[in-house]
């Protein structure tokens, strides 16, 4: 009786196996940019909802301290009322909205520093430490205890740089943040102690945000971050702004596209794409 063989199963042919191979390829891609995708999108929201809340805590802020009519974005800051040049306009503006913020004020602990538009706004949204907010009461704003104004925004511990910077959630870049109403005066702000980026990435702008030499939110406050590659832009069609500067756009330069993708308070998208007056 002849033995019957089992039946061979076939084997994988190259070319099914490349074939399968190739597919596995293309769902690791397609997996792949999804979740970068989504991680940008993650930041880009956080960063434009944070701004958001930076924009309303400023509000009540000024409401809170003193009802001043703005949040600085750049403030001298000195010990004692005495210590400030009254002759000085910048310094002169500082002393009195700091007066009226805190009635009390005599002898404070936060020495003697000039706040820029990377540092103002945490200074005063913050408090002591960038976390502690302000006695209410003492001579001295930041004496710990007592009845506590602030903070009216919470400041991540892990996200602040030095004193009083901010990173965003791109993870490098410092939050920047400039009061349209202070920068809408005759005076050209003496902002030439530009916020510096993290790391190696160029300076912040210098100026606020202009169109045809107009300021957006010319009553309130324009809110920037660097965005995913870290590089602010400043302008790419040559002309001089309102302040005798560049005004700032979005871009660094038609060719290199540094800053296309910077984010801002008010615009929804990148400051790359159009935005509507």
């Amino acid at each position: 009786m002849k033995a019957t063989r089992p039946a061979r199963r076939p084997a994988f042919t190259l070319v099914e196996m490349l074939v399968v191979i190739l597919i596995m390829s293309i769902l690791v891609t397609l997996v792949t940019l999804g979740v970068t995708r989504a991680m940008r999108y993650a930041s880009e929201v956080g960063t434009k909802t944070e701004m958001a809340q930076i924009e309303q805590a400023l509000g009540v802020a000024a409401l809170d301290l003193g009802r001043v009519p703005y949040i600085p974005s750049y403030l001298v800051l000195k010990p004692t009322p005495g210590g400030y040049i009254t002759s000085d306009p910048w310094e002169a503006m500082s002393l009195r909205l700091l007066k009226q913020m805190f009635p009390n004020w005599t002898n404070a602990n936060w020495g003697t520093q000039n706040l820029n538009a990377s540092q103002a706004f945490v200074f005063i949204l913050g408090g002591a430490a960038g976390t502690e907010g302000f006695n209410a009461t003492d001579p001295d704003p930041f004496k710990p205890g007592g009845k506590r104004k602030g903070p009216y925004f919470n400041f991540k511990p892990e996200r602040l740089v030095g004193t009083y910077q901010y990173k965003d959630y791109w993870g490098d870049n410092i939050l920047v943040c400039y009061s349209s109403q202070m920068v809408a005066s005759s005076l050209s702000p003496p902002f030439v102690d530009r916020p510096p980026s993290v790391g190696t990435a160029p300076q912040a702008p210098d100026r606020q945000f202009q169109k045809a030499n107009l300021l957006f939110m010319p009553k309130g406050y324009q809110i920037f971050s660097a965005g995913k590659d870290g590089k602010w832009g400043t302008n790419d069609i040559g002309g001089v702004g309102k302040y005798g500067d560049i005004p700032f756009n979005g871009k660094l330069n038609a060719s290199s596209g540094n800053g296309e993708d910077d984010q801002c308070n008010f615009s929804e998208s990148p400051l790359g794409k159009p935005i509507n007056d």
